[in-house]
C-alpha cells in the first residue's frame, strides 16, 4: 500500500488551529491595528450593498498590507506564514471584488481580519487614526437628509448637523457664497439667492466652497474648512441660537468624518502614519488643490439651495416593457 504524505500549506495549517491571529500588535507600528479596523468594516458595508464604501476600505487596507509585507524580513516561520496567507487572502478579496460578488468580499475580508486580530484577551481598541464604524447612507444623517432651514430648530441635533444646517443659513442670507467647480460662476441649477450670489456678476462674501456636478445621485459639495467655520461663527454671534464660539476646524471635520459624511485623506509615510479629516481638491477647476471637506450633495433638502420648481435634474427611471396581458 502506498502512503503519500502531502504536505499541507500555510492556509491549511492555520485553518486546522482555528484562525489564530499572527500579526502581532507592536507598540509603535499602527499598521495592524489600522488594517483590523478597515476590514472590521467591510461586513457592515457590504451588508448596505455600499460598493464605494467597500472600495475606499479596501484600497485602504491593500495601502496597510503593502506597509507590512515590505517590513524587513526576519526569517521566522511566523512571518512565513503571514505572508502566504495574508497574499493568498487577498487576491481572494480582489477576485470578489472585481467580479462584484460581495459576499465573497466580505468572507475573506473576515478571514484576512483574523489574521491581524488582538491576541486572545485583548481589547481591540480603535486609534483615532482608524476608521470610524460604518453608517449606511440612511444614518449618517436623521431622516436621511437634512431638512429646509426655517422649518427646524438648529437645537438637539448632532454637530455636523447643526453646522450644516446654519452653513446653508450663512449662504441663504448673503454672507458667503458657492461657486460651480468648473466655471467659477453660479452653480448650474441652483437658485442665486440661495447659494450667496445677489446678481450674476456679484458674489456674496467670502467663497464658502464649490458645486461639482448637477444630479442629485453624483453631485458633491467641496467646502473650505476655515472659511466656512468663521462665517457660521460669525452668524451666530449675531443671532445666537447655539453656542458655536468653542468650535474649531477639528471639531467639525471628525464629526463630518465620523458619521461618514466626508473623505478623509490617509497619509502614509516612512515612518508613520496619519489620518486627516480633509482631502486634497481644488474648490475650482484649474486651481492649485487644498484641504477640503467633500461630502454629497443629496445630504441637504433638494430645495435647500435650487429653488421650489426647478428642483433637482435626477436620473432618468429606466422604461420596463410588460408583457401584453
Amino acid at each position: 500500500m502506498l502512503h503519500i504524505r502531502q504536505r499541507t500549506t500555510a492556509a491549511a495549517s492555520w485553518a486546522a488551529r482555528g484562525y489564530p491571529a499572527l500579526m502581532r500588535w507592536k507598540p509603535g507600528r499602527p499598521e495592524v491595528p489600522l488594517l483590523y479596523w478597515a476590514l472590521n468594516e467591510v461586513g457592515a458595508a457590504v451588508a448596505s450593498e455600499d460598493i464605494d464604501a467597500i472600495n475606499d476600505l479596501l484600497d485602504e487596507a491593500e495601502l496597510l498590507l503593502e506597509r507590512i509585507w515590505t517590513e524587513p524580513v526576519d526569517g521566522s516561520r511566523r512571518r512565513r506564514d503571514v505572508m502566504a496567507i495574508s497574499t493568498g487572502l487577498w487576491s481572494e478579496v480582489q477576485r470578489g471584488r472585481g467580479a462584484s460578488d460581495l459576499t465573497e468580499v466580505a468572507l475573506h475580508a473576515r478571514l484576512l481580519r483574523s489574521l491581524v486580530a488582538p491576541a486572545t484577551g485583548q481589547l481591540a481598541v480603535r486609534p483615532p487614526e482608524a476608521v470610524a464604524p460604518y453608517r449606511p447612507a440612511g444614518e449618517r444623517i436623521r431622516g436621511g437628509r437634512l431638512p429646509l432651514t426655517g422649518r427646524t430648530s438648529v437645537r438637539g441635533r448632532v454637530l455636523p448637523e447643526q453646522f450644516l444646517l446654519l452653513l446653508a443659513l450663512v449662504l441663504s442670507n448673503g454672507r458667503g457664497h458657492l461657486v460651480d467647480s468648473e466655471t467659477g460662476r453660479i452653480p448650474r441649477g441652483t437658485d442665486p439667492a440661495k447659494v450667496g450670489w445677489k446678481r450674476p456678476d456679484q458674489p456674496a462674501g467670502v467663497r464658502l466652497g464649490s458645486i461639482r456636478g448637477e444630479d442629485l445621485s453624483s453631485a458633491d459639495l467641496f467646502l473650505r474648512p476655515r472659511p466656512c467655520l468663521n462665517a457660521v461663527t460669525k452668524w451666530v454671534r449675531r443671532r445666537p441660537v447655539i453656542d458655536a464660539d468653542r468650535w474649531s476646524v477639528d471639531d467639525i471635520g471628525w464629526a463630518l468624518a465620523a458619521t461618514w459624511l466626508t473623505d478623509t485623506t490617509l497619509v502614509i509615510e516612512p515612518k508613520s502614519v496619519v489620518r486627516l479629516h480633509t482631502a486634497p481638491w481644488p474648490v475650482v477647476a484649474d486651481q492649485a488643490s487644498e484641504p477640503v471637506w467633500r461630502m454629497p450633495l443629496g445630504i441637504y433638502h433638494p430645495h435647500q439651495l435650487h429653488s421650489g420648481t426647478g428642483g433637482w435634474r435626477t436620473s432618468p427611471t429606466p422604461l420596463r416593457p410588460v408583457p401584453d396581458r
